[in-house]
């Protein structure tokens, strides 16, 4: 996103987004300097087009939040890098590749970049402030980072984390499929508690991106910046955590936060995310509040089938009232002004 000049990319997609994405849109749009890269965790999904951009010599990037393991074994060893752990960049998981995070970490070291490791606890009220831009954090929390830290993967062993909706195969209600969602409970993801998610504050508008982050830490970060049923944070839109999971969404935070648009950033292939419970719970919240909303992805319509055919029908959108907004190909995905 640019905003007043300044160009700030959050995530870098899988190593093939780069290409068939993140390069054309650059180029497009005539931007050769990355200000800020917000790298939000490690997963595979999220750094590998960043280790293709910083790859790319016609590409600058001038600064980078990221929660690397070297960064991590400094801030929990009082400033010293922790060599213990020998982390074989040859090995890499396709989901939680700790391995492509090493190697990141060691392009970034080669090119002398900046780069430094962001959490909540960091700042002050947590709030961070570039120009006109005020980012107020809320994940990771340092004990986040602190699990992410002692689970990091030695020498050549992989995880792969084992995901799957709760859906079932017979297709339910709209209200069957939002009531199934329960309290404000983590998934057992280190690496997602770990993301960098925060409210980014522009000319008196907020937005808020969670990245994969566990929903019981936004949840306990909003209350403790006074927010509430009472007072709600307002947004122009929410990036839904962890790409729309059912394990990242909860009625509390909905009744917390207050928005008409919400983004799904996914293909829908992995996992079958966005989770049909999470799309549900959004549209029968938004009805008992009697508000319209948006519910946006950033891939085309005939990626997101099966289940989830019966958010397409005309009858179930006039009468619970949404929208569905889709991207018109793969490439471009979807984009919008701020």
């Amino acid at each position: 996103m640019t905003l007043d000049g300044y160009n700030i990319l959050i995530d870098g997609g899988f190593s093939n987004t780069y290409n068939n994405v993140l390069k054309k849109y650059l180029i497009a749009n005539q931007i050769k300097t990355v200000d800020l890269a917000i790298l939000t965790h490690s997963d595979s999904d999220h750094i590998g087009g960043i280790i293709k951009l910083v790859q790319d010599k016609n590409f600058n990037i001038k600064n980078i939040w990221f929660n690397s393991y070297d960064k991590l074994s400094q801030l929990f060893n009082n400033g010293y890098k922790d060599t213990s752990k020998d982390i074989s960049v040859d090995n890499e998981s396709n989901e939680i590749s700790f391995a492509k995070a090493k190697k990141l970490s060691e392009l970034l070291d080669e090119q002398t970049k900046n780069y430094e490791s962001i959490y909540k606890d960091k700042f002050e009220n947590s709030r961070y402030k570039i120009g006109e831009l005020t980012f107020t954090f809320l994940s990771p929390t340092k004990s986040k980072l602190l699990n992410l830290y002692k689970s990091w993967v030695i020498e050549d062993q992989k995880i792969t984390r084992k995901e799957s909706s709760t859906l079932a195969k017979v297709t339910k209600t709209i209200e069957e499929y939002a009531s199934s969602i329960g309290d404000c409970k983590p998934d057992n993801s280190a690496q997602n508690g770990s993301s960098i998610a925060f409210i980014l504050t522009h000319k008196e508008k907020n937005y808020l991106f969670l990245a994969d982050a566990h929903i019981d830490v936004i949840v306990e970060s909003l209350k403790s910046l006074g927010f509430s049923k009472q007072n709600k944070l307002y947004v122009d839109f929410i990036k839904l955590s962890h790409h729309g999971s059912s394990a990242n969404i909860c009625q509390d935070f909905l009744d917390i936060v207050e928005t008409n648009k919400y983004i799904i950033s996914t293909n829908g292939k992995s996992h079958n995310h966005p989770d049909m419970e999470t799309l549900c719970l959004l549209i029968v919240d938004a009805k008992a509040k009697g508000k319209k909303i948006e519910l946006m992805f950033n891939y085309p319509s005939h990626t997101y089938i099966n289940d989830k055919n019966i958010l397409k029908q005309n009858f179930n959108k006039q009468h619970y009232g949404y929208n569905l907004i889709f991207a018109d190909n793969i490439s471009q995905g979807y984009a919008f002004e701020f």
